[in-house]
This record gives C-alpha cells, sequence and structure tokens, in this order.
C-alpha cells in the first residue's frame, strides 16, 4: 500500500499476444498466472488496482483477480490505457501503467518511479542500460552506451 499521496495502477491485460501466439498474460508461471503475479505486485504498491482485460473476459476476470477494478480493454493498446485511466478514482494523485505481461517488476521499480513524481517530476518511466548488441540497418555498431531500455510501469501526475 502507498503512503503518501494516493497512488493508484492500471494494469493492462488486454492484449491478444498475436506475436507470442497467445495471451501470455494469462498463461501460468511458477504456479500462478502472469497476470495475477504483476496484479499482487501493483496492489502492493499502490492504493487500488484497476486491470484492463479483454471485452469477452471482465466478469470472469473480476471473480478471479484481486483488482479494485476489473474494466474492458479497447480496440488499441491506447485504447485500453484510456479505458484503464478512466476507472481511476478522480482524488488519485499519482498513476502507474503496467503491463501485466512483464510480472517480474519489483516493488522497487514502482517505488523509484513514483519517488520521482512526489519529488516533483510530471513523469517518471524506468530504465536499463541496454547490453545487447545493436546494429543500424546500414550495417554499422550502434554505441549501446548512449541507449537505455524503457521498461513498465511509467508513474505520472494524474
Amino acid at each position: 500500500m502507498a503512503t503518501g499521496p494516493s497512488v493508484w495502477t492500471v494494469v493492462v491485460a488486454a492484449g491478444a499476444g498475436t506475436r507470442f501466439g497467445s495471451a501470455k498474460q494469462f498463461l501460468e508461471l511458477g504456479g500462478s498466472r502472469v497476470v495475477d503475479r504483476s496484479v499482487d505486485m501493483a496492489a502492493h504498491v499502490s492504493d487500488g488496482v484497476v486491470v484492463v482485460v479483454p471485452p469477452g473476459d471482465v466478469e470472469t476476470e473480476s471473480a478471479r483477480l484481486a483488482a479494485s477494478e476489473v474494466v474492458a480493454g479497447g480496440a488499441s493498446r491506447a485504447a485500453s490505457v484510456r479505458n484503464g485511466l478512466a476507472a481511476v478514482p478522480d482524488d488519485a494523485a499519482i498513476i502507474c501503467v503496467h503491463d501485466a505481461a512483464r510480472p517480474l517488476a519489483g516493488p522497487d521499480v514502482y517505488e523509484r518511479v513514483i519517488q520521482e513524481v512526489r519529488s516533483g517530476a510530471a513523469g517518471a518511466v524506468p530504465v536499463v542500460p541496454v547490453t545487447d548488441t545493436i546494429r543500424s540497418v546500414d550495417g554499422g555498431v550502434v554505441d549501446r552506451s548512449t541507449l537505455h531500455a524503457v521498461q513498465t510501469p511509467p508513474a505520472f501526475r494524474a
């Protein structure tokens, strides 16, 4: 549970997993579903959690997920995030948006981005250094020391 200004997290779990071949957020990992792990972590650091799921799964997932609210996703990721944001209470001060298919974001990642917003930033996003070798389309090696990979959850002032 967050301390200080009200923090809410929107967990986006409405994807079809087209590239993966199935909705990976509903697969089991170490005895629990990926989405359940993501929601549990969000609940640990937030005052409330809104989960966005495929429209046909709202009733089932409402009964199954430990969330404040479960809402239907939209035709795109952006539309699904908008649907989730619309369900966050008006008195929320800080909002995080997390991808349900990323179950290993721990409390330290959440707390760092939340603290940045509490400290005055309009928003914050977790990043990690790129360790892979990257090549540009012309074949040259890109200096990875100048790159960072953006992760979830970002946090921002509501």
